[in-house]
């Protein structure tokens, strides 16, 4: 699924409806990303020296797309991308000097954001790949709606993490894999780990390889219970 969603990304395109449901398996065990209904091309914005393409993974959001389980709060809640934007700019921006032209600008992207929602597309697929593994993983929801109006999606989305892991206490969990979920499901898109990141944590390195036969076996014990 992260190659896949890798592949994505590195062509400009964000898939905006990762979930277990268009996780396709053959036979084999090769995973294909289906159902490209909801997405979108990143803008192209330079190449580097290498001629590598890059993208502007900021999305315009014309109207709410994807599944509600998987999506980011960014794409409920248009203050969270704006908080970024904000942080983001006050930081470039540092300089006491030149405070009023600063300010100027700010407000100016803070009310095109207002105006024109937008998020961070690629940051948005990261956070439905972490809730399509919680699914996978501990077969269940990790909420209803990432809002905070949600009580396990608040609880997660706190300072106190235990929390809402203690909703989950009876479905067996390892500390890599709730640290790997927090960090992919972060509530602000800037917190959020990157693909690189996902690959690199203990999560993935303390995990065994498993074979592609257990691995069918599973899902056709899991495709049997669904039936």
């Amino acid at each position: 699924m992260l190659e896949g969603v890798r592949y994505l990304h590195s062509n400009g395109i964000v898939h905006r409806d990762i979930k277990p449901e268009n996780l396709l398996i053959n036979k084999k065990g090769k995973l294909t990303i289906a159902d490209f209904s909801f997405a979108t091309r990143m803008k192209e914005v330079e190449s580097d020296d290498f001629f590598q393409k890059k993208f502007d993974p900021t999305i315009e959001q014309r109207h709410c797309v994807g599944s509600e389980i998987y999506n980011a709060p960014e794409v409920w809640d248009n203050d969270i991308s704006m908080y970024e934007v904000e942080q983001k700019l006050k930081q470039e921006h540092d300089d006491p000097q030149v405070e009023g032209a600063n300010y100027l600008k700010i407000n100016k992207q803070m009310r095109e954001m207002s105006v024109y929602p937008k998020y961070d597309g690629v940051k948005a697929d990261i956070f439905s790949c972490g809730a399509t593994l919680f699914m996978i993983q501990m077969r269940s929801p990790p909420f209803r709606k990432a809002v905070v109006s949600d009580p396990y999606f608040k609880r997660l989305s706190s300072t106190v993490k235990q929390n809402f892991w203690k909703i989950f206490k009876n479905i067996p969990s390892t500390p890599q894999f709730r640290e790997l979920i927090e960090k992919t499901m972060a509530k602000y898109p800037g917190q959020r780990y990157n693909l690189h990141q996902i690959k690199k944590s203990s999560y993935f390195e303390q995990e065994e390889a498993v074979s592609v036969e257990k691995f069918l076996e599973e899902v056709s014990e899991r495709f049997k219970i669904v039936e």
